[in-house]
């Protein structure tokens, strides 16, 4: 298992790939190699069957001419005259052991020990570039050999060989550049991917120790107790600050399903004193469990963040209040409602979902639409 752990690591993966590609490219190119070298020897071999048909041609020519009793020189002058020749491509003839014309006048009569025909041959062949072609006819006891001597790279030359080759060798490398440019653009993509991953990775695991902290201090305050009665309030009921730092802290997959509990009182011109209003979340504060969180979030409204609750169980804590407040007595001209959402995370952040519950909630006490009188049905 270690093994292939150390083979599926990131650093290995990238080495083994990068020596994948390197092993590829090499194989490729040998190959490439030696399909280019093919092509190009079939290249010449088909010049060369090509140019062995023209030197039987000529033979046969020549053949007839010599059959029909034209003297050497005669043979030499048709050479000479109607066979066009140039620096690449040009033709010889010998008679016997005597190589008696070879590309023009000047190179024949500059032979001189290359006019033996046996060291005429192996000279020709000892040149890199060149290519020879030649047969041989009888006529008259004596050996006549009729050839044609070419350049091998005019040939190529002529063919665009080299062109070709530089056109696929050129294709094949701008594809080889691209498969690396995309091999290194992926791994840029993921490495940095990866870095974004384990920051987030990373700022979550902290936010979780946060907001463990949180909840834990809050648990602990809610077991403190407080000499004054205001401060026995604040030490279960937060402010709207501090509870907007655990809703920002609320992403944890541990926390949800979060639901919101939204009081609010209306308390009309009659001024209600803080112990009034708290007479009233007394009741709340004792049905909360340490999973719930309840904030004051303006003078007579107040949220209670419900972690790890589904509406369903929200709705039951919202009954169970609301059948403490019945057998409470009645305050006068004071009126009451309350509110549940469900926060969707898909959609918006607790945080936004608190400032649109409260929106709501408020804009809902405003028209009534939450409030019942105390003594209502």
């Amino acid at each position: 298992m270690s093994f292939f752990r150390w083979l599926t690591s990131e650093k290995v993966l990238i080495k083994v790939v990068v020596l994948f590609l390197l092993l590829l490219l090499t194989l490729f190119s040998y190959l490439f190699g030696l399909e280019l070298i093919s092509n190009q020897n079939s290249f010449l071999e088909s010049i060369r069957q090509e140019r062995r048909h023209y030197v039987e041609q000529l033979a046969d020519q020549i053949h007839q001419m010599a059959h029909d009793g034209a003297p050497g020189e005669a043979l030499v002058e048709y050479l000479k005259t109607d066979i066009q020749v140039s620096g690449s491509r040009w033709v010889f003839l010998s008679i016997g052991n005597t190589v008696v014309f070879a590309k023009n006048q000047s190179t024949t009569e500059s032979l001189g020990a290359l006019s033996y025909w046996y060291r005429f041959h192996d000279h020709i062949l000892e040149q890199p570039d060149a290519l020879m072609e030649y047969t041989s006819f009888d006529h008259g006891y004596k050996t006549y050999r009729v050839g044609l001597v070419s350049s091998r790279y005019a040939a190529i030359s002529e063919g665009n060989v080299p062109r070709h080759n530089l056109f696929l060798i050129l294709a094949t490398g701008s594809t080889f550049m691209l498969l690396v440019s995309l091999f290194l653009g992926t791994a840029v993509t993921l490495n940095r991917i990866r870095k974004k991953h384990h920051t987030l990775q990373q700022e979550l695991v902290e936010k979780n120790k946060q907001i463990q902290a949180l909840l834990a201090k809050a648990i602990l305050l809610q077991e403190e107790t407080c000499e004054p009665e205001e401060e026995e309030y604040q030490s279960v009921v937060y402010d709207a600050e501090l509870i907007r730092s655990f809703l920002r802290k609320s992403d944890d997959p541990g926390l949800r399903p979060i639901c919101l509990l939204g009081i609010c009182f209306i308390m009309g011109r009659k001024y209600y004193s803080k112990d009034e209003i708290f007479s009233y979340i007394d009741p709340v504060k004792d049905l909360l469990s340490p999973r719930h969180l309840l904030a004051e979030a303006a003078r007579g409204k107040f949220v209670a963040i419900l972690y790890r609750t589904d509406f369903q169980e929200a709705e039951e804590l919202r009954l169970r209040i609301k059948a403490v407040w019945d057998h409470k007595p009645a305050v006068e001209g004071l009126q009451m409602g309350m509110g549940i959402i469900k926060i969707d995370e898909a959609k918006e952040t607790a945080e936004e979902a608190y400032d649109r519950f409260l929106f709501e909630l408020s804009k809902a006490c405003g028209s009534g639409t939450l409030i019942r009188k105390q003594g209502d049905s």
